[in-house]
C-alpha cells in the first residue's frame, strides 16, 4: 500500500492602512476540514483580530495587543468566516492581513501505481522511506 499525500493550498497577502478607531472585516468561504492559517503584523499592537463563523455568529478566534497574531481554525462544516481588525488606537496603523486554506487529506492507492515504483527500486526505495509516517 502507498499513501499520498495530497495538499491544495489558497494563500492571501493584504497590505493596507487601518484608519484610528477603525475597523476593517474580510469574508471568505471554507469548506468542511479545510485549514485556515494565517497571521495579522502591524506597526503597532493596539489593534484586535476577530474571526467569527458568519453563519452561526460564533466567535472563532480573538486576539489583541501583540503585534503579530496568529490563528488557525479548522471547521466542522462548510461555513463562510468574517476576519474583522480593530485599530484601537488615535493614530493610523498598517496592516498586513497573510493567511492560506487549504485541504490536507491522504489517499489510499493501489495496484499500478505500486508496480511502477517496484520496477525502479531506488525511487521506491525512496517513496517508501518519505512516507513511511503515513503507515504507522
Amino acid at each position: 500500500m502507498i499513501f499520498i499525500l495530497i495538499i491544495c493550498v489558497y494563500a492571501l497577502d493584504i497590505h493596507f492602512k487601518l484608519p484610528r478607531r477603525d475597523i476593517r472585516c474580510f469574508s471568505d468561504r471554507l469548506q468542511q476540514e479545510e485549514i485556515l492559517t494565517g497571521k495579522v503584523i502591524s506597526d503597532s499592537s493596539t489593534f484586535s483580530l476577530k474571526i467569527v463563523d458568519s453563519e452561526t455568529s460564533k466567535q472563532l478566534h480573538y486576539t489583541f495587543n501583540d503585534n503579530q497574531q496568529e490563528f488557525k481554525i479548522v471547521p466542522t462544516k462548510a461555513t463562510s468566516i468574517q476576519f474583522c481588525i480593530h485599530n484601537m488606537d488615535n493614530f493610523v496603523i498598517s496592516i498586513n492581513l497573510v493567511y492560506e486554506t487549504g485541504n490536507a487529506g491522504i489517499r489510499l492507492f493501489k495496484g499500478s501505481i505500486n508496480v511502477r515504483l517496484r520496477r525502479n527500486k531506488t525511487i521506491y526505495k525512496s517513496f517508501k522511506q518519505r512516507y513511511q509516517s503515513f503507515k504507522d
